[in-house]
């Protein structure tokens, strides 16, 4: 098992500027690939379900969300294109909703100062997690909003410490090797 910080935390005004622009999936073809694939595996975890409640309080241009056939979606984020029920950190944010059915966290993970307190947060509301990160991201330097690395088990083991139990995982070999993972409480 292996997890390292990349980086001490940014100042909440370099935050600010890293988080100026929405975020557009499109711009990069990996992204594009990764949105894909995690919509398809958020659709074999549900299996024909449709949630009463889905959440994205990360949901850069809300790709993910958009796709998930819910009843009723909270989206959220620092900064979007996407219109926003709730704006500003997901350290935040998360104390700012209710339970959910489920909950979608994807590449956000290794941008948190404090990731297994916002999993833990995540594991009070949600009954069911769609997470992405990159992992054995371990000469990730060139990208300053990225403070940690891992590798899957270590992803695990925050997954199981926050209460949810791994139902799917697979992995997408991109730009970064992503993992995915569908978990239940």
């Amino acid at each position: 098992m292996r997890r390292e910080r990349l980086r001490p935390a940014h100042s909440p005004e370099a935050l600010a500027t890293l988080y100026t622009n929405p975020y557009d999936h499109r711009r990069w073809t990996d992204h594009v690939r990764r949105a894909e694939a995690t919509i398809d595996f958020c659709h074999r975890l549900l299996d024909g379900r449709s949630p009463d409640v889905a959440a994205d309080l990360s949901c850069g241009d809300g790709v993910i969300l958009d796709a998930v056939p819910a009843a009723r979606k909270v989206y959220g984020d620092m900064v979007s294109s996407h219109p926003l029920d709730v704006v500003g950190p997901i350290e935040t944010t998360i104390g700012q909703i209710g339970a959910v059915d489920l909950f979608v966290n994807t590449e956000t993970l290794e941008h948190l100062d404090d990731p297994d307190s916002v999993l833990a947060a995540i594991g009070e509301k949600a009954n069911t997690l769609l997470l992405s990160t990159p992992v054995n991201a371990w000469k990730d330097a060139s990208n300053t909003e990225h403070y940690w690395a891992w590798d899957t088990e270590s992803v695990n083991a925050m997954i199981t410490a926050a209460g949810f139990r791994i139902v799917q995982y697979v992995e997408l070999p991109l730009w970064y090797q992503f993992g995915v993972w569908g978990c239940a409480r």
